[in-house]
């Protein structure tokens, strides 16, 4: 049952945010970053957040537009301070040492 609800969950993602929606590697956050004139949250780990559609990106960008970046910002911080590993949902950027993230996981 699990794996079926698992899978059921990224075929909602792939058909709500496009079909090239995948996952990031899962690390540690080094370093959260905001640029408050772009509105565009940065997070950063020890190695790239490699993805099938983004294997070199080095920085996961939450853009303004994103539903919830708040409260993305608020898991990605609270997952540093505990130590905790992240895993984000997205796709590569145009440029491609950054992903866009939808959707983040604290494991």
């Amino acid at each position: 049952m699990r794996i079926f609800t698992s899978l059921l969950f990224v075929t909602a993602l792939t058909f709500v945010n496009g079909a090239y929606a995948s996952s990031t590697n899962k690390q540690l956050i080094k370093r959260v970053q905001y640029n408050g004139a772009a509105q565009v949250l940065y997070f950063v780990g020890d190695a790239s957040w490699s993805s099938p559609t983004c294997p070199n990106a080095t920085y996961v960008q939450v853009k303004s537009d994103v539903p919830g970046q708040k409260e993305i910002m608020s898991l990605g911080l609270a997952a540093k301070m505990a130590g905790k590993n992240v895993t984000f949902w997205g796709a590569c950027d145009a440029d491609p040492n950054y992903y866009n993230a939808f959707y983040i996981i604290i494991e």
